[in-house]
Parts: C-alpha cells; sequence; structure tokens
C-alpha cells in the first residue's frame, strides 16, 4: 500500500500526480490550462502541453504571474490550502472555510483555480497506474446554509468507507469538463510548490487579543496520545481483521469490541477521553495509512515511512489527516447515519486552527470567543449542535474538540481554560523548512522487561520507530504514564514470519531496557522461536499421496519426490508437479477450495470408507480423531476406518457432538449413525431394566385404542409396542381374558415356547439333594 499523501512528499512525487489528473483532460481543456498558465499557446503534442503545465509548479515568477491575473478570491483558496499544509481537500470542506471567509461563490472559484491550472483534480491510487478522477456529481452552487450538498465519502473521511459515486473522465467525452468541475470535482490538491509561494499570505480573518502568562505556565501534551492508540489499533486489526457492511460501515460486534478496550477508553493525558475514542482511532488508521481496505474488510498495512523519523515529524505527518476525520462529533461522537453532516467537523476544526494562527503568538485564547466566531460565519456548524449546546454558543463543543485533536498531538496548549498554538503548531502553520521543527530528547533505554513477560515503557523516553517496533513484537495492554505490553508467543510468530529474526527481537529488546533481560523471558523467546524455528515453510507445494509405504520407498530412491511425509506421502522439492510419467493420477486437489465429501458410511454405522478419487490430504488425520484404521484384506480395496468408543468419546470431550456432527455431515452427507451415537451417550443414560412380558397382538389399531381407554382393561396393560401390539404381565392375563370376552373377543394364547429364565439378580442356594 502506498503511503498516506503528505505535503512533505517529494516534489517528484507531486508532479507525477500532476501528470495523472492531466491524463484525464480533454484535448480542448488541457491547452486552454496551458495558455492561461503559462501565457502562450502552446502547439505541441499532448505530453509536451501537460509537461509544460508540471513544470510550471516549479517556476516561482511565472506562478507569482498567474496569482496576479485571477482574483484576489483564489488566492485566498489557495492559502487556506496552504498554510493548513493539506495538499488534498475534499471539495465541500473547502466550500465551507471559503463561505466563512465571506466567499460564497466557492464553485466558481474553485472552478477558476482548476481553468488556470493552479489545483488539480485528486488522482486516485496514481501509483498503481490504475488512475480514476474522483467526482461527484452535484449541481454548481447548490451550498446553502440550511444543510450541506450531497457528496462523496471517500477520500478523507474514514468513517464512511463506502466507495464515491465516481466516474473517470476520459479524454474524448462531448461535454468540457471543465465547466462542470466546479461543482462536480469531489477532491482537489494543490501542488506544495505552489502553496509555499503564498502560504504567508494573510487571510481575513480576525486578530483575537488576550492575556500573556509567564513562559512554561502552559499545560502541553507529550504528543503519545494518538500515535500510541494508533499503533494498538493497527495491532488488533493485525491479529483479528475488522469487517465492512456493504455501505462501508463497521459491524457492531467491532464497535463493542474496541469501545470496552481499556486501551482506548482509559489513560489518556489531562483525563479527557475524546467521544468514541476506540471508533475515532480505527478511523484514524484508515486516513492514515495503517490500515487498507481490502474487499469488505479492514487489515493492518505496513508503518508508513513517517513512522521511522522524530516524534515532532511524525505528529506533523498525522495532523492533517486526523483533523479531517469526518461523521464524528467532539460530543456526540461516531454518527456515520448522518451524511449532511460529515465534512462539519473537519471544516470547522480547521477554521479554529486558522483563528489560533492569526492570533499574537503569546497571546491566550478564550474558546468562547472562537465559538462565537464559528456561529456567525460557518454556514452549518451552528445547525448540527445539540440544543444545550446551542445555548451556550457552542463553547463547549470547541473545547472539547480541542482537548480531543490538537492538543493530545501537542499543537495547541492550554493555560486558566484558554488556548493557544504550542511552537510546534505555530511552526506548522507559518514556519518555513524543516529543520526548524522542534528537538525532541532522546531517551534510548525506557523498557523495563519484567520476569513474567510484560513491557513496562516510559513514554518520555519513546520514540515512532520503537513504537512501531514493540506493536509488532508485544501487545499493548495498558497506555498511560507508564504503559504495559506483554510478549505473547503470536505476536513473536507474527514477527517472525515477517521480516524479524530471534537475534533481532532479542537485540532491540536489550538495546532499549533499562536492565538486562531476564532469564526466564530470554529462555520463553527462544522455545518460542525455537518452535517457530523447526517449521519449514514452502511457498508452493505439491504432495503426492501414494497407495503403500512401499510405494514412497520407491518413489525416494528414484528421486521422483524429495521428501518423505508421513507414511503415504512425498514432496517435490521446488513445488513443481513431478514427472507424470511414472505415476498414475487419480485425481488432483487444490486446497483453495472447500473440503469435498469423501467418506461412505457402512450399513453398520461404525465403518467409514474413505473415497480416493475425492479425498484430500486432511482426511486421514480427521477421521482419525473418532476411528481407526483397519487392516486392508487385498492391496486394492479403498482405506476403511472404523469408530471406537474410545477414540469417539475423547473426541466429543476435546469438541463437542454437535461439531463431529457438522464435520461427518460435511465429509460423508449425513450425521452420525445412531450405532455411534450409542457408544457416545450409553455411558450417560440410566441402567437399563429387563422384565418378562406378555406380548397381545390385536387385529387393528382401533381394538387397541379402545382397550387403552376402556376402564376394565386400562389397569391391566403395561405398555404399547406399537400401532396393534400391547404388553402385559403374565399374572394379569386371566383378568384381561376375562374383559375382552365380555367385549366379545377372543384371546388366543401361543405359550408353546417357554421363555428363556432371566438370570438369577442374586445367588441362589443349591437344591437339596434328592
Amino acid at each position: 500500500m502506498s503511503s498516506p499523501v503528505s505535503w512533505f512528499d517529494p516534489p517528484a512525487l507531486w508532479s507525477q500526480r500532476c501528470r495523472d489528473a492531466l491524463e484525464h483532460y480533454p484535448e480542448e481543456q488541457l491547452r486552454s490550462v496551458a495558455m492561461r498558465l503559462t501565457g502562450r499557446m502552446l502547439r505541441q503534442e499532448r505530453t509536451a502541453v501537460a509537461q509544460a503545465i508540471v513544470t510550471a509548479q516549479l517556476n516561482p515568477p511565472l506562478i507569482d504571474r498567474c496569482l496576479r491575473k485571477v482574483r484576489p478570491e483564489v488566492v485566498q483558496l489557495l492559502s487556506v490550502m496552504a498554510c493548513c499544509r493539506k495538499p488534498v481537500w475534499e471539495r465541500w470542506q473547502l466550500l465551507a472555510i471559503l463561505a466563512a471567509l465571506g466567499i460564497h461563490d466557492g464553485p466558481a472559484i474553485l472552478k477558476e483555480a482548476l481553468e488556470y491550472g493552479l489545483v488539480f483534480p485528486f488522482v486516485q491510487d496514481c501509483s498503481a497506474g490504475t488512475a480514476s478522477v474522483s467526482v461527484a456529481r452535484g449541481v454548481p452552487g447548490e451550498e446553502t446554509r440550511a444543510s450541506p450538498p450531497y457528496r462523496s465519502t471517500q477520500g478523507s473521511n474514514p468513517l464512511a468507507l463506502a466507495s464515491p459515486p465516481s466516474q473517470a473522465v476520459q479524454s474524448g467525452e462531448i461535454t468540457p469538463w471543465l465547466e462542470v468541475m466546479g461543482g462536480a470535482v469531489a477532491h482537489v490538491f494543490l501542488h506544495p510548490a505552489v502553496g509555499e509561494r503564498i502560504r504567508s499570505r494573510p487571510l481575513p480573518l480576525p486578530c483575537f487579543a488576550g492575556p500573556e502568562s509567564e513562559p512554561g505556565a502552559g499545560q502541553r501534551r507529550d504528543g503519545w496520545d494518538w500515535p500510541l492508540r494508533l499503533a494498538a489499533v493497527w495491532q488488533r486489526v493485525r491479529d483479528n481483521p475488522v469487517r465492512l457492511t456493504q455501505e462501508g460501515e463497521f459491524y457492531k460486534k467491532d464497535i463493542q469490541r474496541l469501545h470496552h478496550d481499556p486501551v482506548f477508553e482509559e489513560g489518556w493525558e489531562g483525563g479527557i477521553t475524546p467521544s468514541d475514542a476506540g471508533i475515532l482511532a480505527l478511523s484514524m488508521a484508515v486516513a492514515t495509512g495503517l490500515l487498507e481496505r481490502h474487499g469488505d474488510s479492514l487489515r493492518a498495512a505496513p508503518f508508513p515511512p513517517c513512522w521511522r523519523t522524530s516524534l515532532p515529524r511524525l505528529l506533523v505527518e498525522l495532523f492533517p489527516h486526523l483533523v479531517s476525520v469526518e461523521r464524528w462529533d467532539p460530543l456526540l461522537g461516531r454518527r456515520p447515519q448522518i451524511a449532511s453532516e460529515a465534512g462539519i467537523t473537519p471544516s470547522a476544526g480547521w477554521l479554529i486552527l486558522l483563528l489560533l494562527a492569526a492570533a499574537p503568538e503569546n497571546a491566550w485564547i478564550d474558546p468562547a470567543d472562537l465559538a462565537a466566531w464559528l456561529w456567525n460565519h460557518h454556514p452549518h456548524w451552528a445547525g448540527v449542535l445539540p440544543p444545550a449546546e446551542a445555548q451556550e454558543g457552542g463553547r463547549g463543543w470547541v473545547e472539547r474538540w480541542l482537548h480531543a485533536i490538537p492538543l493530545p498531538l501537542q499543537m495547541v496548549e492550554v493555560w486558566n481554560e484558554r488556548v493557544r498554538l504550542t511552537p510546534l503548531g505555530r511552526w506548522y502553520f507559518q514556519g518555513a523548512g524543516e529543520s526548524e521543527l522542534p528537538i525532541q530528547s532522546a531517551f534510548p533505554q525506557t523498557l523495563l522487561v519484567q520476569p513474567n513477560a510484560e513491557i513496562i515503557a516510559y513514554r518520555q523516553g519513546l520514540c515512532p520507530s520503537l513504537v512501531a517496533d514493540l506493536s509488532v513484537l508485544a501487545w499493548w495492554k495498558r497506555i498511560g504514564p507508564a504503559c504495559v505490553l506483554e510478549l505473547q508467543e503470536s505476536s513473536l510468530h507474527l514477527a517472525l514470519e515477517g521480516e524479524w529474526t530471534l537475534p533481532q527481537i532479542l537485540q532491540t529488546l536489550q538495546r532499549h531496557a533499562s536492565h538486562p533481560l531476564p532469564a526466564t523471558v530470554l529462555d520463553l523467546l527462544e522455545r518460542w522461536g525455537s518452535k517457530r524455528e523447526r517449521l519449514a515453510i514452502f511457498p508452493s507445494a505439491v504432495i503426492v499421496e501414494f497407495a503403500s509405504s512401499a510405494d514412497v520407498e520407491l518413489a525416494l530412491a528414484q528421486g521422483w519426490i524429495r521428501w518423505r511425509l508421513g507414511e503415504r506421502f512425498g514432496m517435490t522439492a521446488d513445488g513443481s508437479e513431478p514427472d507424470l510419467r511414472h505415476f498414475r493420477l487419480l485425481a488432483n486437489r487444490n486446497y483453495e477450495t472447500p473440503p469435498q465429501p469423501c467418506l461412505r458410511q457402512a450399513e453398520d454405522g461404525l465403518t467409514l470408507e474413505v473415497d480416493p478419487i475425492q479425498a484430500d490430504l486432511f482426511v486421514d488425520l480427521e477421521v482419525g480423531r473418532i476411528a481407526e484404521l483397519c487392516a486392508p484384506s487385498e492391496p486394492s480395496e479403498p482405506r476403511r476406518y472404523r469408530i471406537t468408543a474410545e477414540r469417539l468419546r475423547q473426541a466429543v470431550e476435546t469438541s463437542s457432538l454437535e461439531a463431529i456432527d457438522t464435520w461427518l455431515i460435511a465429509r460423508s452427507g449425513a450425521p452420525l449413525s445412531p450405532a455411534a451415537r450409542l457408544l457416545v451417550l450409553g455411558p450417560h443414560w440410566p441402567p437399563l431394566r429387563a422384565e418378562r412380558l406378555l406380548v397381545i397382538r390385536l387385529p387393528a389399531p382401533e381394538a387397541a385404542d379402545g382397550l387403552l381407554q376402556w376402564p376394565a382393561t386400562r389397569h391391566l396393560i403395561a405398555e404399547r409396542l406399537g400401532p396393534t401390539t400391547l404388553a402385559i404381565a403374565p399374572e394379569h392375563l386371566p383378568p384381561l381374558r376375562l374383559a375382552l370376552q365380555e367385549a366379545g373377543l377372543t384371546l388366543l394364547e401361543d405359550l408353546s415356547a417357554a421363555p428363556a429364565a432371566l438370570p438369577p439378580t442374586s445367588p441362589q442356594p443349591p437344591s437339596p439333594e434328592s
């Protein structure tokens, strides 16, 4: 997966993004943009014209001349994009900010910036070579104060992961594309080289005044609250991917899992937990490239390169993506069902930050002043406030947003309920080069590895690369001033499956540990690692099943297979098929498909016969749990297994009878037979009882029904055995005969065969001799 779009990406990468966007311009509009930007009509071929537009982005005199030709509102649009150092913008967020600045013809301003080649439609997945322009179907000028227009739900909106209603505009379209761009393009971007030319230009914002304090009086966070939780949510998704609905929303079980995770709900510096912090962390991880979408699920991606830099640089890279998270409210939390409110929080948040950047450097600003300005200028913010919050003018909303996003990211600081930008925040909005970034103190030995395999990580000594490494090697259990992680076998195996080796793991822990690693931990890691090293992993394999062990020995001797697996299996050396001239191929099995039925249950209910054509390599292991292999009477006969009581009962103890039924239905089409169930359930039944009864056979079911109902006979009948069969005790035969005579029935007796005597229940004394 490519890294998220960053203002600090190399200029060559931004130039390539411009080329990808220009490929979708119709010929006429491409040349029109080139003429407006460069001031001359280019007669070259299409590729040369596009290259001239890209080259102009890096030509300061040419850009300055173009900026003098456009309206001042276009310059203000570019200044907003540049001051926020957010190159890619969702269209409606820009229009809302422009409206708050008093520019109400935003679509026309955006259209003019596109026509002059100062901004471009954002082309997604340009690195993969499958460029498509992000477009939303809309009508220019549809923005009103009542509600936002219909908008795309992709890009900067990780809370709504559904695909946008986009279309790739091809060069041969009849409709001139630029004529509808201002109302249809969903995302636009600004080349950072152009942005640096206008970052210092002022915006029409008020300069709030406020009291000043002594140096160091403000409360400033350490900046680790969000990076640590982003690493933790990456870890949770790596072990258990998050599924998405058809609409791109999260399932309820994943939401509840994150809601109840103490890593996200506890341990926030300052004691204020953001609303729906777990879901917000998940959405931020998507926006920052830690998670990527695969079909209908989210999966962990490699840590982006910014995690191998310093903490200030990481915060600067993460900041624009975290501020732009949509469909989240600082008071109400996640709001996926209200699409019209999706972009209000990020647009209001950027305006708050721009107001703080316009204030004097040492002035502490009252959040009530920020809320009052938003109330009077933002086109939609006041309409989404809860009624109780609206009565207070939205101050609580502003304070909760500041405590949820910029304060944990070290961009603002607090003093007496007032706020201002930190040195890092002021550098972000007003600084120039990266050399001016604040320096982070280094404390390399910040881990305490305990004998119980827990790791105590002290926040003041962490660095982004160490956090990324710890997320791979151990499990985040608790986040606070001293974070707690736990070394687990599963995490170690995942690390070894990646690019890690056991010596590298030990070296990482020893280099950052304040004390030598305990002997118990060293032994534990070595045992886990040796267990992993005993496994041989092949990227692909062809396993051959033979009829007998002798055939395996012959194939090994002739070199047809390289390794022997078990008694009757062999594997080739390089994963290729063996020379089929030496084999009689019965079946070919693809293990990416579901298991096929390959067992047949015999009439006795205990014998299972294997179909060699449909069988796979796992069926013998599966059947072996409940049955024993029968010795073949002939070499050519199929394999047969016989279910035994001991193995079947052990299998039921380790799993369940329902699980065995499910497996046997998949393998044979039928559940366990009654005979097999008898072996399992017999020990749980009460003792059987043997007794001597006489059987009465009747000519019709009506006769049996009548005898069971007739008061004269119903007390004489012990049990009904069938529709026309009753059982009685021997001593009840004379009274039953009399009753039957009264009913006109004749009872014929067949007592010629004397019943076998039941075994005595207790020893009898010997009879006296005669």
